[in-house]
């Protein structure tokens, strides 16, 4: 194969905090690793390949969300944001984030662009320098580590650890709050007004016919249009639960193209 995937779960939290990143390993964990797994992250055994299900999740909710939730204050509780994936449900994951006193909101579809916090944040930087320790590899380790067709040799289980951990740690508590931007009440009334601004312009004719149906008609547009109000009810809902501690989350897939010359 010329492609192999690695899948990591990132989280953190609206006041900048990083949960420890949860890389899962695609084996039965039979074998010991050569360096010790870093403080800022987790590793996760799935046999069956490395993607979310059911059982990882509540793996995560229990191993990675856990010390945090046990710390939060008697009269706190934490509202966790994530996407409608079905690995993300179960009545053990509900029961667990339950007695952990964590609260669930969905987003909407077709609104990651919008108001993921992750993929406003997170994601790109991430991925950025995983790409840049895998640019590294292969002009250094993997010269020296070609298959019998020329092509490179697949990271270590330790290299994928060690890429994960650096590029962890390089995401900033700013980069992590900023994910936040579209649930801060002055971000929701500009877009509001924003969007406003349009539809009075294109009733009034200014817009040609072509752009406004352009705008308004296909089914990505519906979706943004019906985000934009989600954002400004959730966002006013968060704003007023001052007893919330809310945190994100997101699982991520890392490629590497194994050919030889190839990114």
């Amino acid at each position: 194969k010329n492609k192999e995937y690695t899948t990591v779960l990132l989280g953190g939290t609206m006041s900048g905090h990083k949960f420890p990143a949860m890389l899962i390993f695609g084996d039965k964990g039979v074998k010991r690793f050569k360096i010790p797994v870093p403080e800022n992250m987790k590793v996760y055994h799935r046999p069956e390949g490395s993607w979310i299900d059911q059982p990882a999740f509540l793996w995560f909710v229990r191993n990675v969300l856990d010390p945090w939730a046990r710390h939060m204050p008697a009269d706190k509780r934490a509202l966790l944001i994530y996407d409608n994936c079905k690995a993300h449900f179960s009545p053990e994951i509900e029961e667990a984030l339950l007695q952990r006193r964590i609260d669930v909101k969905l987003l909407p579809p077709y609104s990651t662009s919008l108001i993921q916090p992750m993929d406003l944040s997170t994601n790109k930087t991430f991925k950025a320098h995983i790409e840049s320790e895998w640019d590294q590899y292969q002009f250094t380790v993997a010269q020296r580590k070609l298959t019998r067709t020329g092509g490179f040799q697949a990271p270590s289980r330790e290299d994928k650890i060690t890429w994960v951990s650096e590029s962890w740690s390089q995401i900033r508590p700013e980069t992590i709050k900023s994910g936040f931007k579209p649930f801060d009440p002055l971000f929701v009334n500009q877009e509001e007004e924003k969007w406003e601004q349009e539809q009075k312009v294109a009733m009034e004719g200014l817009l040609d016919e072509e752009e406004a149906e352009e705008g308004n008609s296909s089914e990505e547009s519906d979706a943004e249009e019906e985000a934009v109000g989600l954002v400004n009810l959730a966002g006013g809902a968060i704003n007023e639960m001052g007893d919330y501690e809310i945190y994100y989350t997101e699982e991520i897939k890392i490629e590497v193209n194994l050919s030889k010359g190839n990114h």
